[in-house]
């Protein structure tokens, strides 16, 4: 949406202008990697700064509703999630538009309960901005409408009706005025989300189960799988109006979202980042509530014993990042390896030779066979490759075919952090990478 877009495309044009990158021509792109690699270094400054940004407004969140509960944990709950971690180095919309939905909650909170002009106009612009970066934050709307419907009716007088229409009006105004086509093209912007039609979901109903016992605890850490749906049931009825409906909205939306992230896609709860921030805020206050009388030595053991694996998991994946940009990168050290192997050998490849799902190695010094998954376990002995190479997306897959046919020649693995493996489908830094070579007596072996 235009409210990433627009901002993104201002804050490359200042970098260009002050010669902190230089534009390149389209053409051109491919031929100067350092170059490519700075401009998406800087955006992606804008993904980091949007992280720190949403840790900033969950602990004033925090403080203006709990003012007994300690920022800090608010901010190692949201530096507990993964995937927050982890969209933090990529240059997409999803958290800058969750940054500005907690700041439309925030905004919100501190108009209430008056329900002050400017900290509401405040809200609504908030609200634009965040669905007008990314569609799916719309859903935002909801934990908005929670927080306002806490007030209740009482005192809700002419004025106060006329603030919330003026914001309103000032909300769509903005969001109209970021995605000016929309009125004018609605199918086209449509057909963009669910390209020929397709649906927005990703599970069936009987898939629910595999959502809270392996994508949830994989996104947002082990304990906080736990602590989000808990600390929401305990809201419902903690007898205040604004945990209950909070509290309300998250478990409302909580089937939609297992049902919109596929199992097979975990990195699909991008979708959601307001959602999945504002769960794991009500986890932790639950936590904080539950350990209200324990001594404070005793509080911060139990905080860090229900976060620390989620920091954990987050430190893989950061590690992961860091290992992927040096020596220790598992693609970089299989490169090294076909590169310095006798040029003429056949090589089997799953994927094309991107980026993401292969090392860059000289294509020219192999007889390459490019195979989909389906041909290669009905080939004859004869017919597979000397050697094949395979990545983690497809290992699964070919089990059968590489236990009898293949043995393994070399493998490259990630270092992660013992106990803590990341998810690769959740995100792909530095992803192990094996090399086969078809058993000794087969027909094609070199």
């Amino acid at each position: 949406g235009g409210g990433y877009i627009y901002p993104l495309g201002a804050y490359y044009l200042a970098l260009s202008k002050s010669g902190a990158v230089k534009r390149l021509p389209l053409r051109s792109t491919l031929e100067n990697p350092d170059a490519l690699g700075r401009i998406y270094l800087a955006g992606r400054f804008i993904s980091a700064a949007a992280l720190l940004g949403i840790c900033a407004m969950a602990a004033l969140i925090l403080l203006r509703r709990c003012p007994e509960c300690p920022p800090a944990a608010a901010v190692a709950a949201v530096l507990s999630l993964p995937a927050a971690v982890i969209y933090s180095h990529y240059l997409t919309p999803h958290l800058w538009a969750a940054f500005w939905g907690l700041a439309a909650v925030y905004f919100l909170l501190a108009a209430l309960p008056e329900l002050r002009l400017k900290p509401l106009l405040g809200s609504a612009i908030c609200l634009a901005f965040s669905a007008g970066s990314y569609w799916s934050a719309l859903h935002t709307g909801l934990i908005v409408a929670a927080v306002l419907l806490s007030r209740g009716r009482a005192d809700l007088d002419g004025r106060a009706s006329r603030r919330l229409l003026l914001a309103a009006a000032a909300g769509l105004l903005a969001f109209f005025a970021l995605n000016p086509y929309l009125p004018f093209n609605w199918s086209a912007a449509v057909y963009e989300i669910f390209p020929g039609g397709s649906s927005p979901w990703g599970n069936s109903l009987s898939e629910l189960h595999s959502f809270f016992t392996g994508t949830l605890p994989g996104v947002a850490g082990p304990a906080m799988a736990f602590l989000l749906p808990a600390g929401c049931v305990w809201g419902l009825f903690s007898g205040r109006p604004l945990l209950r409906n909070v509290s309300a909205a998250v478990l409302l939306l909580l089937v939609p979202v297992a049902l919109a992230v596929p199992t097979t896609f975990p990195a699909g709860i991008r979708r959601f980042f307001p959602w999945l921030v504002t769960g794991a805020l009500m986890g932790t206050v639950f936590l904080l509530r539950m350990t209200a009388r324990l001594r404070p030595a005793w509080r911060t053991a139990v905080l860090a014993a229900a976060l620390l694996p989620g920091l954990f998991l987050s430190a893989a994946y950061l590690a992961g990042f860091a290992d992927a940009s040096g020596p220790r990168s598992t693609f970089r050290r299989m490169a090294d390896k076909l590169d310095s192997m006798p040029a003429g050998l056949p090589l089997g490849m799953t994927d094309f030779p991107q980026p993401a799902s292969m090392p860059a190695f000289r294509l020219d010094r192999w007889r390459l066979r490019f195979a989909d998954l389906p041909t290669l376990r009905g080939s004859a002995v004869k017919d597979l490759p000397g050697y094949l190479l395979v990545n983690f997306e497809h290992k699964e897959a070919l089990s059968g075919l590489l236990a009898s046919r293949y043995s393994l020649y070399a493998g490259f693995y990630p270092r992660g952090i013992p106990g803590f493996t990341p998810d690769f489908f959740l995100c792909s830094a530095n992803p192990p990478i094996e090399l086969y070579k078809l058993k000794t007596g087969s027909a094609d072996q070199p």
